[in-house]
């Protein structure tokens, strides 16, 4: 048995610990990085009551604090915009107010894409955007965005938009319009939104974006360089000069009370019994300072999400399905440790969902984030109810990030899953550094161990990471390791006991002599996976080697046209069953694959693409297809449908999967949205209808109706069959205090 190192990491040696010297170099290191701050301007108080509808009616807007100075960052780098955009400016006691004229010659071809509030797919549309750091540190905030018909998009902003917190919900107003010069908008921002200090004196940097989807250009307001990342480039926002503000109210409840009604399918399901059921429970957000909020949740429920989007696996490895409730997506920003979808300390689909991704009842749970001076801090603790395959177990975790110089961080985090009775537990320690140098390079670094009592194993994992988000070159390096034993309880990994190194190099040009040609990209990747493992007979051979070259080509249309060609090696040490009978042996594989993608602009009324890859697959051959398709009805409406196909041809045996995916999303108005999600895969006969309606009849509080039904195809089970139907509907309510 090969000897485990201490859990401090301490006793590394040969590839190890050469692979930790950057990471203990970096946590020391204090990074040169500074960015320009644009002078301060101070904001301009009211006391006339402004009303939200478009209209600058209100004699105070002609005193307002303008802002009008966008440049713009594509499709021409530093030059003014080919429309103007003017941002007003107010505030009072509770509230800051935007007044926002877009000016547009040609107004008829203003886009509108959604009435939704929190679909991205906004921004596919005409937008004004504008993220504000209101605690001044250049690194953490809130985005806010209202597009040409006062629908409203929000997120919480990290490390300057390396983590962008899309399911953050603020409580704000809004309001647009279009007119014969272009489109205007209100908003109204409450001070509760936002973390600052009660001072006679708030400095608060802002940013501001326009996408002027028609023209497929962007500006900023200040000017933003494109190594940067957009509006969330806190470091160079213009600073904000508000006095004597306060946050207002810093306890908000949030009750909810749910009906369900449920049947079962079995042999005979049309005539099973109906369930039905009922349950209720809180939320409370607490401010319990400027800079930190506690979250409490008593018997939370998450019967509103939207179903998972099902995938087609056609590898050894598990499945990434990304998180959708609402209490572990707020904040999650902070949380996040370790290599995304590879390699995760914390991943809280670990809590209260099984292996199936069926709900495993959730006693209740805390949550406590915040900033102080240059120090972040998160805890979070759930406690999930015992069921007839789980005891009641307890997850924790807590996260501490320490800013270094401008734009840099190190951090450090524990997770803590235990099990009553003799379900064991797990606890995992780690720390993380972020090092940005200049515009665009970063070096991140990371190392970890985990123990476990009980079934499970004693481990560690460690990653070092350079890349750039240069426009003209990018290029990324990493080198890391994931031990066999390395179990983290509450985290995620791909495939333990093995070590890599990747690499990634593109060059994008901007050609001016085509003047269709938006950007070039020419590229190139390679990496290799070896064994690291305690059996001496394939410790340290290669288990996966792959290289490819690629190409892009961005028009000023917005249209892209992608290609690609991969060679991959690939060693199987035991049999790989793909699909039922159907067994690859083990051995040595050498794999190629051609594919090419195209897709038209999203911002068209019709848009879609499509793909297709051909090449070896282990000792067969491989043939994948898939298409899209968008289309925008009006506003209210949008349909969007998928279709993925694989024929896969063994020695072993032949098989095909299809998966179909259609979705309907209409908004009756910017408060009342209906959504359709229908997903059929051919391989498993599963066919799910996921139905929602939501209706926010107050700020922050909602009416959800859902239905959802599960069946089996024909082609499955010989005769069509519901496995399930169930409706729900959920009433949630938003106390101040």
């Amino acid at each position: 048995m090969a000897e485990r190192p201490g859990f401090g990491l301490i006793r590394v040696a040969g590839w190890r610990r050469r692979a930790l010297v950057p990471f203990l170099a970096i946590l020391g290191a204090a990074p040169p990085a500074t960015a320009a701050r644009p002078p301060a301007v101070e904001g301009v108080r009211t006391a006339e009551q402004i009303r939200i509808d478009a209209r600058f009616d209100e004699a105070a807007w002609r005193t307002a604090l303008v802002v009008d100075d966008f440049v713009q960052q594509l499709p021409q780098e530093g030059v003014p915009p080919t429309e103007g955009t003017v941002v007003r400016l107010l505030y009072d006691d509770e509230a800051l107010y935007l007044g926002i004229t877009c000016f547009d010659t040609h107004p008829d071809a203003i886009l509108v894409t959604s009435l939704r509030r929190d679909d991205f797919a906004q921004s596919r549309g005409e937008q004004l955007a504008f993220a504000i750091d209101s605690t001044d540190s250049g690194r953490d905030g809130f985005w806010f965005s209202v597009n040409a018909a006062g629908a409203q998009t929000d997120a919480q902003v990290f490390d300057e938009g390396r983590v962008f917190d899309t399911n953050w919900d603020g409580i704000w107003e809004s309001a647009a319009q279009v007119t014969p010069e272009g489109w205007t908008a209100e908003v109204r921002l409450p001070y509760v939104n936002l973390r600052f200090d009660d001072a006679p004196e708030n400095v608060m940097r802002i940013n501001f974006f326009r996408g002027l989807r028609h023209k497929n250009e962007e500006s900023y307001a200040p000017f933003i360089p494109r190594n940067y990342k957009g509006t969330m480039s806190f470091s160079l926002g213009r600073p904000l000069i508000l006095r004597g503000i306060r946050r207002g109210p810093r306890l908000q409840v949030k009750p909810y009370g749910l009906g369900q009604a449920s049947r079962q399918g079995g042999e005979e399901p049309e005539r099973g019994d109906t369930d039905l059921t009922g349950d209720a429970g809180l939320d409370v957000k607490w401010g319990i300072t400027t800079g930190f909020t506690a979250d409490f949740t008593v018997r939370p429920d998450f019967a509103q999400v939207e179903a998972d989007q099902q995938q087609v696996n056609l590898t050894r490895f598990p499945l990434f399905f990304p998180e959708k409730r609402e209490f572990f997506l707020e904040n999650a920003g902070l949380f996040d440790f370790g290599a995304p979808q590879k390699v995760q300390a914390f991943f809280s689909r670990r809590i209260g969902l099984d292996d199936a991704g069926q709900p495993v009842p959730l006693a209740g749970g805390a949550r406590l984030t915040g900033r102080a001076g240059p120090w972040s801090i998160g805890a979070l603790e759930v406690l999930s109810d015992a069921s007839e395959e789980e005891p009641r177990t307890s997850f924790a975790v807590a996260r501490v990030r320490r800013d270094l110089g401008a734009r840099s961080t190190v951090g450090a985090i524990v997770t803590d899953r235990e099990a009553t009775g003799e379900g064991g537990g797990n606890r995992l320690f780690g720390g993380d550094s972020l090092l940005v140098f200049g515009e665009d390079v970063y070096i991140e670094a990371y190392a970890m161990g985990s123990r476990t009592s009980g079934s499970g194993g004693d481990g560690y994992a460690g990653r070092v990471r350079a890349s750039t988000t240069a426009d003209l070159w990018r290029w990324e390096a990493e080198a890391g390791l994931t031990d066999e034993g390395f179990t983290p309880g509450i985290g995620f990994v791909r495939r333990n006991g093995v070590q890599w190194t990747e690499g990634r190099l593109a060059y994008r040009p901007r050609p001016e002599g085509l003047p269709a040609v938006r950007q070039f990209e020419f590229g190139a990747s390679a990496g290799y996976q070896e064994a690291r493992t305690s059996d001496a007979s394939l410790d340290g051979r290669v288990l996966d080697r792959e290289g490819s070259l690629f190409h892009a080509t961005e028009f000023e249309s917005g249209d892209k046209l992608n290609a690609s060609v991969e060679a991959r090696f690939e060693r199987l040490t035991e049999a790989f069953e793909i699909r039922e009978g159907i067994v690859i042996p083990p051995g040595d594989y050498d794999q190629d694959l051609a594919s090419v993608e195209a897709a038209t602009w999203e911002s068209r009324r019709v848009s879609g693409g499509v793909r297709g890859g051909y090449g070896a697959f282990y000792d067969g051959r491989l043939t994948t297809f898939g298409a899209r398709l968008r289309v925008r009805v009006n506003a209210h409406a949008t349909i969007e449908t998928e279709w993925t196909e694989n024929w896969v041809r063994l020695p072993s045996g032949d098989f095909d999967t299809r998966l179909a995916i259609a979705r309907v999303n209409y908004g009756f108005t910017s408060r009342l949205f209906g959504s359709a999600l229908v997903q059929w895969n051919d391989e498993t006969g599963d066919l799910d209808l996921n139905l929602r309606v939501d209706f926010i009849h107050h700020p922050g509080a909602d009416l959800f109706l859902v239905y959802n039904e599960s069946r089996n195809t024909p082609r499955a089970t010989g005769e069509p069959a519901t496995r399930l139907r169930e409706g729900i509907a959920k009433l949630t309510w938003m106390f101040q205090f």
